[in-house]
């Protein structure tokens, strides 16, 4: 007679897995940084590293109130932080909008780039942006802000420490802002003007060289400005094998594209 016995069972205790989380921060503390001039009027930002800022609502003798920065016309977040020397409480109304976990890094680069914006207004806002960005992004940084807007911004902040652009031809040229020995000459032809520049060694390449070339740029001037001209030359003996070396050799502000004007510049 044949007999089953029932195999033994073992039986392991279920183990409840927490549910995922949404959040890549939850498990950082949270820090609070105040950056100078962060604001868009020159004050004093606080910024929290889960994605929030806040201004200055109340000053007080051993306290400072916080309350968050977004608003609209009609709505302000109703979230606050209260500031005792380097002690920092958030209040218990939650925001009720998302963070913005690149607020930070925005905040910092904004502010440094309005600073050298300001104090160079000169200097390309783009290299501007790129320098800010080289001293406060890293590889594992993320929610980077918008260069494009950052340089526009910028350039807005700046438009009225800059002079006038002309409107017309009776303008004077200032020869401070050009290196010395640049400008060779301005002259004028017809109802056009004309702003030459080389230097020493662009001119003496254009005497020993065997061609010439002329090339026009049409769409980095004002009004008044419709291209820059420039001429290059190139130096290479009959022995098509060897290597040409083309170098710009000057360089014309006119106001017009006519043949006459190329052939007269």
């Amino acid at each position: 007679m044949l007999s089953f016995q029932r195999p033994r069972v073992f039986e392991e205790s279920a183990i409840d897995d927490p549910d995922p989380s949404d959040s890549i921060i939850e498990d950082r503390p949270v820090t609070y940084e105040i950056v100078k001039g962060g604001t868009a009027k020159g004050k004093d930002m606080l910024v929290e590293s889960i994605g929030f800022a806040y201004t200055q609502k109340i000053a007080r003798a051993n306290s400072v109130t916080w309350w968050c920065s977004k608003r609209s016309n009609s709505h302000r977040c109703p979230a606050k932080v209260l500031q005792r020397g380097n002690d920092f409480r958030r209040g218990a109304i939650p925001h009720d909008h998302p963070a913005d976990l690149g607020l930070l890094h925005k905040v910092k680069i904004a502010r440094q780039v309005k600073d050298a914006a300001t104090s160079d207004v000169y200097r390309p806002a783009k290299r501007l942006v790129e320098a800010a960005f080289h001293d406060n992004i890293k590889e594992t940084d993320f929610c980077l802000p918008n260069p494009e807007l950052i340089a526009r911004r910028a350039n807005r902040c700046r438009q009225t420490m800059r002079p006038p652009e002309p409107r017309g031809l009776d303008f004077s040229v200032e020869e401070d802002a050009i290196p010395d020995g640049f400008l060779l000459n301005v002259i004028r032809m017809d109802d056009a003007r004309h702003i030459i520049m080389a230097t020493q060694q662009q001119l003496r390449i254009l005497q020993t060289a065997k061609r010439w070339y002329l090339d026009g740029t049409f769409k980095v001037l004002r009004k008044n400005t419709t291209r820059i001209q420039h001429r290059h030359s190139t130096n290479s003996s009959k022995n098509y094998t060897e290597k040409r070396e083309s170098s710009p050799s000057r360089h014309a502000s006119s106001e017009r594209r006519s043949s006459r004007k190329y052939s007269g510049s």
